[in-house]
């Protein structure tokens, strides 16, 4: 049985895990995604209507699935 979404917490922040062949971002959106081949497994990256791009603007291969980037933790400046 093929996953759509995988659901994971970060912190205290869900973070939902969208198949690329379910669903693709905004055109131009930075996501994080996934490449299983890569010894990087995680990546900032884009779909730019063709295709994906990575932050650094090279083309990705097989890219299985992407998530909106995390809101990151709560910064409190002193009292």
């Amino acid at each position: 049985v093929a996953l759509s979404t995988i659901q994971l917490y970060s912190q205290d922040e869900l973070i939902t895990w969208i198949a690329c062949d379910s669903s693709l971002p905004d055109s131009d959106m930075s996501v994080l995604i996934r490449i299983p081949d890569s010894d990087d497994r995680v990546w900032i990256g884009y779909h730019d209507g063709q295709g994906w791009v990575s932050a650094e603007g090279f083309r990705l291969p097989r890219v299985t699935h992407w998530t909106d980037l995390p809101q990151g933790p709560e910064v409190h400046h002193g009292a």
